[in-house]
């Protein structure tokens, strides 16, 4: 059992690697497969998890659990605030993806 918590923190910790090199979403959520596939396998074994000499390596687990969620939680942030900035801008775009061509307002003007 103790082999298996070591082993799904060592894949934790590439997911906190990746994540914090991560340049896209789709890059984070490459990540999500792995994580799903420790979490399973933690459940598998819940009844071992509990034991006391097994304490040590449950808490580097979930300190290499709570980096995570820190890291996807930031860049989910980040994510949704450029989603936000830059949403108007692509509303903007025509149906075949092309930016509007902008016009300068019209005026007149007339003196006397």
């Amino acid at each position: 059992m103790r082999n298996q918590i070591r082993q799904a923190c060592a894949r934790m910790a590439e997911v906190r690697e990746s994540v914090s090199q991560a340049t896209t979403p789709e890059e984070i959520n490459a990540c999500v497969p792995i994580v799903e596939r420790v979490v399973a396998s933690l459940q598998s074994a819940e009844t071992w998890l509990s034991q006391p000499e097994l304490v040590s390596d449950m808490e580097q687990l979930r300190f290499e659990l709570g980096i995570v969620e820190t890291l996807t939680s930031g860049a989910f942030e980040f994510y949704r605030g450029w989603a936000r900035i830059l949403a108007p801008d692509a509303a903007s775009y025509t149906p075949t993806g092309q930016a509007p061509e902008f016009a300068a307002p019209a005026s007149l003007s007339v003196i006397g």
